[in-house]
């Protein structure tokens, strides 16, 4: 295909983002209803490094970001700013400047606007710095999650995802987007400076009988250019940036005891073919028991051939061939209360490497996980261990190059008259003697009215023939206080890396 240069969107993206600013602020002055949501986020970060055996402090820094939100029954707005970070010293290496996302403002501002709440039109416009999920996540990711855990059942939600940016999102390209939803059909369509074109139409189709039918495509033009890294181009052959089209379809049906959901996607590929490849996920209940079962498969998997890798959205290469993973789970009643219940679930998944015409990556990671859940009154203890990348090798096929992992995962929570107290602690091993400890305590007040209050402190380490290689210390409070219709939140954060 023809390339062609790469538009720039930010002109369309501000002209619609006034706009939703404007119709805002005419449908606040008519409206009773506006909440304002202030948000900010300090802290003390500590950086340091090993040198000789020993750990100097590298750089002490100050991060800040502050937001708002504004919102009322028909429109939106959300602005949020990352300040440049202060620094107090840098003792161990005094002329190491700071990293260049640390010295810049980041702001991230977006605004929607619901036009059928102003003139009755069934259209919602959005403009700023807007992220997409739900249908755009498979064209981007498109195989199964390799998390072998039973009790977190898939769920996908259809659509182009579009959200406003918020106090935990990442700065993103300007974009716009429309929404278009009159009865059950919902017609989406966005411009990006993030190199994409997206339009998503389809319906919902929900019955008395507590049955749903989703049928939605979703489709798009991306703009892919090969990465600046070497070990890409080992499996890989070169090519020149330009738009290619991709596409996903979706069709889903949900009944109280049963239910599925069928994916197929194609990509364009930079050489001229096109991949396909299909994804299907299944939910059966039965009185206690559940299974969930997911499979997902690529054209050369199917006719078991060679060919152009899938170039996913995103420019990132499509490794995963073909994917299987079972999840049944049992529930026991303790007694006749529902809130006393004793889960067990197993979760085995079975992985084949992608083999294309330039690798020969013909292996298969398998996984299996044991998981176990109690839940008595106020209570609830969890147990996970999993182990990853198990070697079973057919003929003709080649050992992982990453070893056998094994994951330990222990939780409690309990909750009191006046708080909730969580932690959790996870242990991660490896065939390589490497070791990965994380540990969070979360710690919930929410009869201190009018405020909320939450405490968080939270560790991880890794390290590797019994040496410490890494590590992390984080605690954070965060307090909340509402008056009317304005709520504060603030946080105040202390990070210290090693």
């Amino acid at each position: 295909m023809e390339n062609c240069k790469r538009p720039d969107f930010r002109l369309t993206a501000a002209c619609l983002l006034s706009v939703c600013m404007i119709c805002s602020a005419a449908g606040a002055e008519s409206n009773d209803t506006v909440r304002i949501n202030l948000y900010t986020n300090t802290g003390l970060r500590i950086s340091s490094a090993g040198m000789h055996n020993m750990y100097a402090v590298r750089s002490i820094g100050v991060p800040a970001e502050a937001g708002i939100k504004i919102s009322e029954k028909s429109a939106k707005i959300s602005g949020f700013c990352n300040l440049p970070v202060t620094s107090l010293c840098t003792t161990a290496w005094p002329d190491l400047p700071l990293a260049a996302d640390d010295q810049k403002i980041s702001p991230r501002v977006g605004a929607g606007v619901n036009l059928s709440g102003i003139s009755g039109i069934p259209i919602s416009l959005y403009g700023g710095m807007l992220s997409f999920s739900a249908d755009i996540s498979l064209l981007r990711h498109p195989g199964l999650s390799d998390s072998t855990s039973s009790f977190s059942a898939p769920v996908h939600t259809a659509g182009l995802g579009i959200t406003l940016p918020t106090e935990s999102s990442s700065e993103q390209p300007y974009a716009a987007a429309m929404v278009f939803s009159p009865a059950q059909i919902r017609v989406e369509c966005a411009c990006s400076d993030g190199n994409a074109f997206l339009v998503s139409a389809g319906t919902d189709i929900r019955m008395r009988t507590s049955t749903e039918i989703t049928i939605r495509l979703t489709a798009g033009r991306f703009y892919l250019e090969p990465p600046h890294d070497i070990k890409w181009f080992r499996s890989i052959r070169n090519f020149s940036p330009g738009w290619y089209a991709a596409a996903v379809g979706e069709a889903s049906l949900s009944v109280p005891r049963f239910g599925i959901q069928l994916f197929s996607g194609i990509h364009e590929t930079p050489f001229g073919t096109a991949r396909i490849w299909i994804r299907a996920e299944n939910r059966i209940t039965a009185g206690a028991f559940r299974l969930n079962t997911a499979y997902f498969a690529t054209d050369s998997f199917l006719i078991h051939r060679k060919t152009d890798p899938v170039i996913c959205a995103g420019s990132t290469m499509l490794h995963t061939a073909a994917q299987l993973k079972v999840s049944p789970e049992y529930t026991w009643l303790l007694s006749e209360r529902p809130d006393r219940i004793f889960r067990t679930g197993l979760c085995f998944l079975t992985e084949s490497l992608q083999e294309t015409s330039y690798t020969a990556e013909n292996c298969s990671k398998n996984g299996i996980g044991v998981n176990v859940e109690s839940v008595y009154g106020s209570t609830t203890i969890r147990f996970t261990a999993a182990a990853k990348n198990i070697p079973f090798v057919l003929p003709g096929q080649n050992l992982p190059e990453s070893g056998t992992e094994h994951d330990f995962t222990a939780g409690i929570a309990h909750s009191f008259r006046d708080c909730r107290i969580s932690e959790t602690f996870s242990l991660t091993v490896s065939q390589q003697n490497k070791k990965r400890y994380a540990e969070s305590l979360h710690i919930y007040f929410r009869q201190i009215k009018p405020f909320r209050t939450a405490v968080t402190f939270s560790t991880s380490l890794s390290e590797h023939r019994c040496r410490l290689q890494t590590g992390t210390t984080a605690a954070s409070v965060m307090c909340s206080y509402a008056c009317r219709q304005m709520r504060y939140t603030g946080k105040i954060t202390l990070t210290a890396s090693f």
